[in-house]
C-alpha cells in the first residue's frame, strides 16, 4: 500500500490522513505543563472527580438563592392575613361558638331527660292519683312527698324550706305545697307559678298534669340555683286537687291570697304542657286569659317570643262553660290576674290511652326555658 505524504508544517492534515506523532506529543506536553502550572484548578475536583464550586460561583449561587427567596416572600401572605379573611366571613361560625352551641344542646338534652323522668315517676310509677278512693289517695300522698322533697332540695341552697297548707277535700286531708323565693326590692309583690299534681278520674295524668308539675319543679330549681336577684317574690305552688273535685285547691289558694291581702302581679297556671312527638313544634303555646288579665297575657306572650317559643293569647269570657271552673277561673273570681299556659286549647286536656313516650320532651324543655324568660320579665320591678 502506498504511504501518504505527511503534511507540511502549519498545514492541517487532510481528512483521512493519519496524524503526525510529533504534534500529538507536543500537545500532550503542553497540556501536562498547563496542568502543573494551575494546581488550584486541579485541586478543585473532588475525590470522585466531581468539580467543586469556586468562591465566585458560591457567591453567585447565594445571590441567586436570595433573589428567589425575595420573590417568594413578595407573593406570601402577610402576618395576620388568615385572621383578616376569617373576619370577612360573617356567616362562618367560630370554634368557640360551636362549643357554646354544643354545650347549650347538652343542657337542653339534660333538661328534657329530667322532665321525662319526672313525668314517668308521676304517671307510670304512681299512676292515677286523686281523692276518689283510698288507693288513689295513697298515690296522691306519695306524689306530694316527692314534690315536697324536690322543692325542698331547690330551696336548700337559699336556706329556705317549702310551706305546707293543709285542707280537707271530703274525708281526705290534702296539702298545697309552696316554695317562696323572696324578691330583693319589692318582696311584697308576688308572681305565682302553679300546677296541680292530681290526675283526673280514670287517668294516669300523663299530660294532665304530670307535664305541668315537671315544668313547675324544673322552673323552681332553675330559678333558685341561678345567679340572679329578682326584684319581686316568686312562689312555686303545687296544688293537690283539680277543678272537677269537690273542693279545687286553686279556689282555696286564691281565697288565701285575697284574705291575706297579697299583692299578686300575676298567676301562671301550668297545665297540659305536653305535645305529641309527631306534632309540629312551630305551633304556638297558648296563653288563655279573661279580659281583665289581658295585660298579663300580652306580657307572657311577648316574653315567650323573645326565645324559641311562640305564644298566642286567647281571651275568653269567664262565664264560658268550663272556663269559670278552671284553675285560672278561681283566681279571676278573686279579682286576681291569671292565665292558663297550655299546649291544649280548648279545655279538653287528656285521653285515657295517652302514654309518656308519645310526648315531645325536647319541646317541653324549650317551653320551660321560655317560661323562665317570662318570670324574668314579670319580676322586673320596672315592668
Amino acid at each position: 500500500m502506498a504511504e501518504r505524504a505527511a503534511p507540511q508544517p502549519g498545514q492541517e492534515p487532510s481528512i483521512g490522513s493519519a496524524p503526525s506523532p510529533e504534534p500529538t506529543r507536543a500537545r500532550e506536553a503542553a497540556l501536562s505543563g498547563a496542568a502543573r502550572s494551575a494546581p488550584l484548578e486541579r485541586d478543585a475536583r473532588g475525590p470522585r472527580g466531581r468539580a467543586l464550586d469556586s468562591p465566585q460561583q458560591r457567591d453567585e449561587r447565594g445571590a441567586r438563592a436570595q433573589r428567589e427567596r425575595n420573590t417568594e416572600q413578595a407573593f406570601a401572605e402577610p402576618p395576620g392575613a388568615q385572621s383578616e379573611r376569617n373576619a370577612e366571613q360573617p356567616f362562618a361560625e367560630p370554634l368557640g361558638a360551636q362549643r357554646d352551641g354544643a354545650a347549650e344542646q347538652r343542657s337542653a338534652d339534660l333538661l328534657g331527660a329530667r322532665l321525662e323522668r319526672e313525668v314517668r315517676a308521676l304517671a307510670e310509677q304512681l299512676g292515677e292519683r286523686n281523692v276518689r278512693d283510698a288507693p288513689r289517695f295513697f298515690h296522691l300522698e306519695r306524689a306530694a312527698t316527692r314534690i315536697e322533697h324536690a322543692l325542698g332540695a331547690s330551696l336548700a341552697a337559699r336556706g329556705l324550706r317549702p310551706t305546707r297548707r293543709s285542707f280537707r277535700v271530703g274525708a281526705q286531708g290534702v296539702r298545697t305545697l309552696e316554695a317562696e323565693l323572696p324578691g330583693a326590692r319589692a318582696a311584697d309583690d308576688v308572681v305565682v307559678v302553679a300546677a296541680r299534681y292530681d290526675s283526673p278520674a280514670g287517668s294516669a295524668g300523663v299530660n294532665d298534669n304530670a307535664t305541668g308539675v315537671a315544668a313547675l319543679l324544673a322552673l323552681a330549681e332553675r330559678w333558685a340555683s341561678a345567679d340572679r336577684t329578682a326584684a319581686l317574690t316568686v312562689r312555686f305552688v303545687a296544688l293537690p286537687s283539680g277543678p272537677l273535685t269537690p273542693l279545687p285547691a286553686s279556689r282555696v289558694y286564691a281565697a288565701h291570697l285575697r284574705e291575706h291581702g297579697t299583692r299578686v302581679r300575676g298567676v301562671l297556671c301550668l297545665e297540659a304542657l305536653g305535645r305529641s312527638a309527631r306534632g309540629a313544634r312551630t305551633e304556638p303555646l297558648m296563653v288563655v286569659s279573661n279580659l281583665a288579665s289581658r295585660r298579663l297575657a300580652r306580657t307572657v306572650t311577648w316574653a315567650l317570643g323573645q326565645g324559641d317559643v311562640r305564644g298566642r293569647a286567647a281571651f275568653v269570657p269567664g262565664t264560658l262553660p268550663g272556663v269559670g271552673a278552671s284553675d285560672p277561673g278561681a283566681f279571676w273570681r278573686q279579682g286576681l290576674p291569671a292565665v292558663r299556659v297550655t299546649e291544649v286549647f280548648p279545655m279538653s286536656t287528656w285521653r285515657a290511652d295517652e302514654r309518656v313516650e308519645q310526648l315531645d320532651f325536647a319541646r317541653l324543655a324549650t317551653v320551660v326555658r321560655g317560661l323562665e324568660r317570662v318570670l324574668e320579665r314579670l319580676t322586673d320591678a320596672e315592668h
